[in-house]
């Protein structure tokens, strides 16, 4: 199986670019500074199925719930709190719409 992404680089001629070359490849930069190199994907020309089409709303739900986050001063400085590595309070808030997180004990302590 063949991957997408072609490798990680530090190369001073690319070094903060970002987007499409072309319809060749495309750079993407990680917020820890690391770039990606991929191959451009194109459009699909067949129709998405029902399945897909179900994780095309759920995705576009998990949007708006990010940005609403995002508007929210308390609720941006919780997820702010929590992201790791290269994630952002966004990119957070949008997962947790997408698949919410699961309660797995809850504490009645005072």
């Amino acid at each position: 199986m063949l991957s997408n992404k072609w490798g990680v680089s530090n190369n001073l001629l690319l070094k903060e670019s970002s987007g499409s070359i072309g319809k060749i490849m495309t750079i993407t930069q990680k917020k820890s500074g690391k770039m990606l190199i991929g191959k451009h994907r194109g459009s699909s020309s067949v129709p998405p199925s029902e399945k897909q089409l179900g994780v095309q709303a759920k995705f576009k739900e998990g949007i708006i719930y990010g940005k609403a986050v995002m508007a929210d001063p308390a609720l941006k400085a919780l997820y702010a709190a929590a992201v790791k590595g290269d994630q952002s309070a966004y990119n957070l808030a949008v997962r947790d719409a997408y698949k919410a997180p699961e309660i797995t004990k809850i504490s009645t302590d005072l």
